[in-house]
């Protein structure tokens, strides 16, 4: 059976996720992003918490975080 519950380390990182889109998505700030295509702060604050690289396998210079299956 599929365990579909955060575990405590997800759900710490959903909250932080959680309070720092609550700050930083404004609307004026989604808004001021749209000819970019992007927030260059906010993904440098992405990539500061290593968000980008959790997906990547750890032998592949990621955090190797894919959720496993149980």
């Amino acid at each position: 059976m599929l365990n579909l519950e955060l575990s405590q380390e997800q759900q710490m990182l959903r909250d932080s996720l959680e309070r720092l889109f609550q700050k930083e998505s404004t609307s004026a700030r989604i808004r001021a992003a749209e000819p970019l295509g992007f927030d260059r702060a906010l993904w440098n604050e992405l990539i500061a918490l290593g968000l980008p690289l959790m997906r990547v396998p750890d032998e592949s210079g990621g955090a190797g975080s894919a959720i496993e299956r149980q």
